[in-house]
């Protein structure tokens, strides 16, 4: 596990979490000033994706949750961690490219950006095997952001040759 901190922004990145979830979740709370957090190429289990949830409730500071490339094929059981999201008020950018969050995933995305993240930026959810339908639930939702700068859906639309979105 590597931890880095800059003057301008601290922040907490891993490797291999799938064995070392307990180890990060301990630097997450000790961890003061935290603004991004680097979780992405790893899958972490129900449990563990509950402990990083609990822990990244106290923090405050969050701006850049780069996720990409992580929860493969599981997020229905890992989206505490992601729900985790609509408590914390400063987030500005939430990478969950290659993510495979999948329709179900994407709409609860949806209800967090609805119900909180009130100054996010950017949000990118591509390659994430998301259907038409759930991806203009997520268009719509982002919409109402008067942050929002990108939403990113590139390479995720599925089913019935709907067309792909591109970057608005």
């Amino acid at each position: 596990m590597t931890q880095t901190e800059t003057p301008s922004r601290g922040s907490v990145t891993s490797e291999g979490l799938a064995t070392r979830a307990p180890e990060l979740v301990t630097k997450i709370e000790q961890y003061q000033g935290l603004r991004a957090l680097r979780l992405g190429g790893n899958t972490v289990g129900v449990e563990a994706a509950k402990a990083i949830a609990k822990a990244l409730c106290s923090k405050d500071q969050l701006q850049r949750c780069y996720w990409s490339d992580m929860f493969t094929g599981r997020l229905r059981s890992e989206i505490p961690t992601a729900l985790a999201l609509r408590l914390l008020r400063n987030v500005q950018v939430i990478n969950f490219g290659d993510c495979l969050v999948r329709s179900e995933g994407a709409i609860a995305l949806a209800a967090v950006l609805r119900e909180g993240l009130p100054i996010l930026r950017e949000l990118n959810l591509s390659f994430g095997e998301i259907t038409g339908g759930a991806a203009l639930v997520v268009a719509q939702a982002a919409m109402d952001k008067p942050h929002m700068e990108k939403v990113n859906l590139n390479g995720t639309i599925t089913g019935n040759g709907t067309p792909p979105l591109v970057t608005i």
